[in-house]
């Protein structure tokens, strides 16, 4: 058996080496010799000087896998014997199993010291040739790839053979004892090997011709060569590739009709490292639990009684096993619990705003007597600043799953959020940020968290900031329930749909934006969890359906004035709340100390000023609006009309101080923060600029006038990727707009200077 494995693996080996990467070593050593680097005398040297290497290198390969193999068949014949334990045989049945990658290292090991022996001949005959022996990387990493992969997968289709005979096949081998190359490894590897040999040749030549290394005197003699030889690897690797799949799968196939044919004495065992190998280890304990199992039937057939007897006594174990289980599991809700108590909390402090919350959660349990729940609903609200202003941060979540499940991806989010308010609080850099841009990395954070389970774990959200000075929201919403304003005793949703997925939803291409809503006094938002509207209706006819109407909620929040815990009851009283519920309120009303005493003629003022202005009394104009907004400060109409008009005679500094002033009072005014943009682009201010413009593009993704002033922005900072990706898509929502044409060939220019 030894010369016959011995040659049969050294033939296919050796050929491999001749046909695939012994001929690309040669192309490409003329190729890139083919320069200035040798003389055509030095070339047949080097030549010369290469066979001779590769030919020490076979014959030393050859002896070495003369002796190992032998070795090797030698140490398996003596498991026929007594003379040697079980853990010696174990332990050849590994060399057995890792012999493939032992000759796969050594023709990598040949490959290194031929083309290090080959080019110090090169040296001593022709002298250094800096720039050939630079080529000698390339060489290396173009052929060593394929070389291991081939050595690879022949050795272990050869050596197959040996694991089928009885005494290797009856040695068990542990599944974490087995050298682990699986079949994702194999194509990847594969692929490398295939594809690295002829990119390294085309890339050198592509770059040697250019810089003048390489001379082509004959295109088409190369085009020949490069047809016959590119084509040989990936014909041989993929034989040897589908060879060892389809070995695995008969392997495996050929034990599986065994034991369909109820012969459980068969064996089946890894004859590989790859997934089969797994498989053949997992179907050979399949087999063997099948056989315990029929001699148990067999068994119990004769001893029937006495099996019910210790049946009994077992099922009386097991119960006592799941009562202690049941003990165990309950401990741990309750430790689930209280890591989720304190990231839940009411943590914002307003005068203006009032904020309460209403958790149920679905699954209830008991623990040492005490009653407790636990599920994905969780409600989170603090206080921050950012750019020296109030805002209170609100959070109502949902988990996908039910009890441990929810309550693990609610842990999550709690703690990922408190991280990010943490930092927020702590770090002036972030306290910095405007409030669309927070709340944008925020989302994206937390999305990116939840992405890394791979899908196995979603949640839907609405998350939000509020301007404690003026009742404005700023929020976005994740597949969450639509958020509702109670007003004047009537309930209606703010929004029609949801616009992004649920957080951890795989593959998503929605872009980013940022929903805005300006509250009123005495304003009520009611964000909930789908527990809200899954309620469970027994009509009539006792037949149980879920809760289609999507105004009951509505009704019900009118009819119990927003009152949470009387939402509950009746909700309760409606049907049976399937899911987890959450509910977070939030109710505006302004501090009476802020609410206005006078209310001027808004319009006369600005009447009087604009017929001052077009008489050219500019400065009168001005300086009476300055008065009159020193007058009456809380109307905040009055600044924005007063940056207009410093705007209008140039006075663009004076036109962003007061418009700061005014987009503080009125932050849901979006275009005027397109104005202030384009006067911060005026005095040169390109990073303010930019900044307020992303603001109102956040907000509103397709305002045109906005994208092209925002990409100019981009240009004149020499920012010229984003100004190009904010015109492309600018381009695709008007095609034909010539402003938009211009100012990319104006960037294109800018770029090319």
């Amino acid at each position: 058996m030894f010369k016959k494995i011995y040659l049969k693996l050294t033939l296919r080996l050796e050929t491999f080496t001749h046909a695939v990467p012994l001929p690309f070593a040669i192309y490409f050593s003329v190729v890139t010799g083919s320069g200035s680097y040798l003389s055509k005398d030095e070339m047949l040297i080097v030549a010369l000087a290469g066979s001779i290497n590769a030919t020490a290198l076979i014959i030393m390969g050859c002896v070495w896998r003369w002796f190992y193999l032998k070795k090797l068949l030698s140490e398996i014949k003596s498991m026929y014997t007594d003379s040697i334990s079980t853990e010696e045989k174990i332990q050849i049945k590994l060399k057995l199993l890792k012999y493939p990658f032992i000759e796969a290292r050594i023709i990598v090991l040949r490959w290194l010291t031929g083309i290090i022996g080959s080019h110090l001949f090169i040296i001593l005959v022709a002298g250094l040739r800096p720039g050939l022996h630079l080529t000698a990387p390339f060489l290396f990493f173009m052929i060593t790839p394929i070389s291991y992969t081939a050595y690879y997968f022949i050795s272990e289709n050869v050596i197959r053979i040996i694991f089928k005979l009885r005494k290797v096949k009856q040695i068990e081998i542990g599944i974490e004892q087995i050298p682990q190359f699986n079949s994702f490894q194999r194509i990847i590897l594969s692929m490398i090997g295939i594809t690295i040999m002829p990119v390294i040749v085309l890339g050198y030549m592509l770059f040697g011709i250019k810089t003048g290394l390489v001379k082509l005197d004959d295109p088409t003699l190369h085009l020949i060569i490069m047809s016959v030889l590119f084509p040989v690897p990936v014909i041989i690797v993929g034989y040897v590739v589908a060879k060892t799949f389809r070995n695995g799968i008969m392997g495996i196939n050929e034990d599986l009709n065994q034991l369909g044919k109820g012969n459980f004495s068969i064996v089946s065992m890894p004859t590989s490292s790859d997934d089969f190998g797994l498989q053949a280890h997992n179907l050979n304990q399949i087999i063997k639990k099948l056989k315990s199992m029929y001699s148990e039937i067999s068994d119990l057939n004769v001893n029937l009684e006495h099996k019910v007897h210790l049946r009994t006594e077992q099922l009386n174990l097991s119960l006592q096993k799941v009562e202690s289980l049941k003990v165990q599991q309950d401990g741990d809700y309750y430790l689930t619990s209280l890591l989720l108590r304190p990231l839940g909390q009411n943590l914002a402090i307003s005068k203006n705003f009032d904020f309460s919350f209403f958790v149920k959660q679905k699954k209830k349990f008991e623990f040492r007597g005490k009653h407790n729940e636990i599920g994905g609903d969780i409600c989170v609200t603090h206080t921050i600043q950012l750019q020296g202003k109030t805002f209170h941060v609100f959070l109502n979540g949902d988990a996908m799953g039910k009890s441990i499940q929810g309550a693990g991806g609610s842990l999550i989010l709690g703690s990922v959020f408190q991280s990010i308010i943490e930092r927020t609080l702590l770090s002036p850099l972030l306290s910095e940020q405007s409030p669309e841009i927070w709340l944008k990395n925020a989302f994206i954070e937390m999305h990116k968290i939840f992405e890394s389970f791979s899908g196995s774990m979603l949640v839907s959200i609405v998350i939000g900031l509020l301007d404690d000075a003026n009742g404005f929201i700023y929020y976005m919403n994740a597949e969450h329930p639509p958020t509702i304003l109670y007003r004047d005793g009537k309930a209606l949703y703010i929004e029609e749909e949801s616009f992004f997925r649920k957080l951890g939803t795989l593959q998503i291409n929605t872009g980013i934006f940022i929903q805005t809503f300006q509250m009123l006094h005495g304003d009520t938002l009611l964000i909930g969890s789908d527990g809200r509207d899954d309620i469970r209706i027994v009509d009539e006819t006792q037949v149980a359906n879920i809760n289609s109407n999507p105004n009951r909620i509505l009704q019900i929040i009118e009819a119990e004035n927003c009152d949470l815990p009387k939402i509950y009851e009746s909700l309760q009283a409606y049907g049976e709340i399937t899911d987890d519920l959450s509910l977070l309120k939030i109710h505006f009303h302004r501090d009476p100390s802020k609410q206005r005493e006078n209310h001027p003629d808004v319009n006369s003022i600005l009447e009087i000023t604009e017929k001052t202005f077009q008489a050219k009394q500019y400065g009168q104009a001005i300086e009476f609006l300055v008065s009159k907004t020193n007058e009456f400060p809380d109307e905040s109409i009055l600044l924005k009309h007063l940056s207009y008009l410093y705007a209008r005679v140039n006075k663009f500094n004076m036109a962003i101080m007061t418009g700061i002033r005014y987009i503080e009072d009125a932050p849901s005014d979006s275009d005027f923060f397109y104005h202030l943009s384009t006067y911060y682009k005026m005095i040169a201010d390109h990073s303010w600029g930019i900044e307020i413009g992303e603001r109102v593009r956040l907000r509103e993704p397709q305002n045109l006038k906005n994208l092209l002033n925002l990409s100019e922005l981009y240009s004149l900072s020499q920012n010229y990727k984003r100004a190009e990706e904010l015109l492309q898509y600018y381009l695709k929502l008007d095609p034909e707009n010539q402003n938009a044409m211009h100012l990319m060939e104006v960037i294109k220019k800018r770029k090319s200077v």
